[in-house]
């Protein structure tokens, strides 16, 4: 009797879903499984998620993923985790959520970093890397305590979604430097909790998880998961954040490559072997998922969300392939330039570099004649316009690329892609595997216990296969002259006092 077959699972809990990705000793993908859930969005900025929903959604995916191993007479003899970043989840001694999670999308603390900006602005900056945002864990931490006091003093810990699922898995409270990064209270020299950083938001440093690198063996998997399939001996690692994971997963550790990841929001991303300095103190410099390294990123508030938006309002399609395939068909119709109509996407709010969530989209030069498909077309466009000036000032920072490799859920869709590379003027690449994070998440984890060195990652990346989208000289022309024309209008329109 031979011995059993052995693989890896990555988990990776994002926004709409918690995927597990069995990788094989090969470093192939050998199986994925995946459960949705659905964030909780109102009118007044809150985005929700019940942390049960996580909780259940993990079960039933490590459920299938261990009778998929078993089918095979193998087992799971690690794991490890990445997620989205920034979520705050309040949890009493026993790990029991004490409310629902303040997802990363959640827009009520705009107030309060408005305030913290205003007086402290230049050393949030200076310390974390990023100025006070809405999108971070410490201003959702003071929201939580200024809104909901009882709630703040009864919390044994401020968790994000991945500590949360480390805890399920493990009982410990850990997290590592890449989510510590995305907080607004981690001394990016020091690796530690800012003391400074603390008083500034007014938290308590024992509500925080213990912090470890990307990559830590962080505990063994508890006696409990045994019935449902899985070896007690399993060790469990964190991976780093979702976009840390992705920048691996897209081989950005390698210089001169610029990568695009559109998922519910675009994110431009660099990688650095050393603290790069952004003078403008508009990107946002966080710790890399391969230690020492950093990452750049630049973003937007929504993408994919404004492209579910469009397929709802705009056509009244449900999210299935049919219906995507449809609306995208109708978008190829679309006249280039939207005949004339031109819109502003901040249906979520504005991100990069103004960050006002406050904000609101808009239309222009709607016709009687005006068709479904070409104000679709100018939202599209609109959504290429904000991920060029994103793009634009990662670059002003790292210099020019020798390749921008677009990953994520729209770039499945060429007419996008075009868009991208005729607006930004540069030849792109589409990467032909769509497991970007969970690869990076995979290779954080060899890489943590010794099992590869960084010399080896480009052996373990999947990325034969690419679309190449050149620059059109005359859409170029097109898209240049409406982003002046746009520009003009934005410095005449007062959109704060539209928005109000």
């Amino acid at each position: 009797m031979g011995l059993p077959m052995i693989y890896s699972l990555i988990i990776d809990a994002g926004t709409s879903s918690i995927r597990g990705i069995i990788f094989d000793t090969d470093h192939q993908i050998v199986h994925i499984a995946s459960q949705r859930y659905f964030m909780d969005v109102s009118e007044d900025g809150t985005a929700l998620q019940k942390a049960e929903c996580y909780q259940v959604c993990l079960e039933k995916m490590m459920q299938e993923c261990a009778e998929w191993a078993a089918g095979r007479k193998g087992k799971m003899h690690r794991i490890a985790l990445t997620a989205g970043r920034s979520s705050v989840l309040p949890v009493d001694e026993k790990g029991d959520p004490l409310g629902p999670i303040m997802m990363w999308y959640d827009k009520r603390p705009q107030d309060i970093c408005d305030r913290l900006n205003a007086d402290y602005g230049d050393e949030i900056y200076r310390v974390t890397g990023m100025y006070a945002r809405p999108m971070f864990s410490a201003p959702k931490m003071r929201w939580l305590k200024e809104n909901y006091p009882a709630v703040y003093e009864q919390s044994h810990k401020l968790v994000g979604i991945q500590d949360y699922l480390i805890f399920l898995l493990t009982g410990e409270w850990v997290t590592d430097l890449t989510f510590a990064s995305r907080t607004n209270l981690l001394d990016l020299n020091s690796n530690r909790w800012s003391d400074r950083m603390l008083e500034i938001f007014g938290i308590d440093e024992q509500k925080l998880c213990r912090l470890v690198e990307p990559g830590s063996e962080v505990g063994i998997l508890k006696k409990s998961w045994q019935n449902r399939g899985f070896d007690t001996e399993t060790k469990i690692y964190t991976a780093g954040g979702d976009q840390q994971c992705s920048a691996i997963g897209q081989g950005l550790l390698a210089s001169g490559k610029i990568g695009i990841n559109n998922g519910t929001a675009s994110y431009v991303a660099a990688c650095s072997r050393r603290r790069l300095e952004d003078k403008e103190k508009v990107i946002h410099v966080n710790k890399g998922a391969v230690l020492g390294t950093w990452i750049m990123e630049a973003s937007n508030m929504g993408t994919g969300s404004v492209y579910d938006w469009m397929r709802k309002i705009l056509f009244d399609y449900e999210e299935d392939a049919v219906s995507i395939e449809a609306m995208n068909q109708a978008l190829n119709n679309s006249t280039a330039g939207a005949d004339g109509i031109m819109a502003w996407p901040y249906l979520a709010g504005k991100g990069m570099p103004d960050w006002d969530c406050h904000k609101a989209g808009g239309v222009l030069n709607l016709k009687l004649s005006s068709t479904k498909e070409n104000i679709a077309r100018a939202f599209l466009e609109a959504l290429v316009f904000e991920i060029a000036d994103c793009y634009r000032r990662i670059e002003r920072m790292v210099g020019r690329p020798e390749v921008i490799q677009v990953s994520g859920g729209l770039s499945k869709m060429p007419l996008f892609n075009q868009l991208l590379a005729d607006v930004l003027d540069r030849k792109l690449v589409t990467v032909s595997c769509k497991e970007t994070t969970g690869i990076g998440a995979y290779i954080s984890m060899l890489l943590g216990c010794g099992e590869i060195e960084e010399k080896d990652i480009s052996d373990i990346l999947i990325q034969e296969k690419t679309a190449v989208y050149t620059p059109e000289i005359e859409q170029v022309t097109l898209y240049t002259a409406l982003q002046k024309k746009r520009r003009q209008i934005e410095e005449r329109m007062p959109f704060e006092a539209i928005s109000e």
